[in-house]
């Protein structure tokens, strides 16, 4: 058996992140526990309720890839569209 180590392994064995990466880290890690505890997810949240419907698949996949380009939620659009349709301003 060849028991000798990669140079990658040795490079990986003698390297250490700067302490100012670290530090970084640990404060993202805090400030995502503290979004954590602060926010509540949709489904546990009772101003929301779960809806379903059935859409089209091209309909669906053309919505979501616009969606994501857009750096938005089904939801966030589904809520947009709603709040318009029902003040009027849609499908008159």
């Amino acid at each position: 058996m060849n028991n000798k180590i990669s140079k990658f392994a040795e490079i990986l064995k003698h390297h250490s992140s700067p302490p100012s990466a670290s530090l970084a880290k640990e404060e993202m890690s805090e400030n995502l526990k503290h979004v954590k505890k602060t926010s509540l997810a949709k489904s546990k949240n009772p101003d929301y309720t779960q809806v379903s419907a059935y859409l089209p698949s091209s309909l669906y996949k053309k919505t979501k890839i616009k969606l994501l380009n857009n750096d938005m939620e089904f939801s966030e659009l589904l809520k947009l569209l709603l709040k318009k349709w029902n003040e009027g301003d849609v499908l008159k």
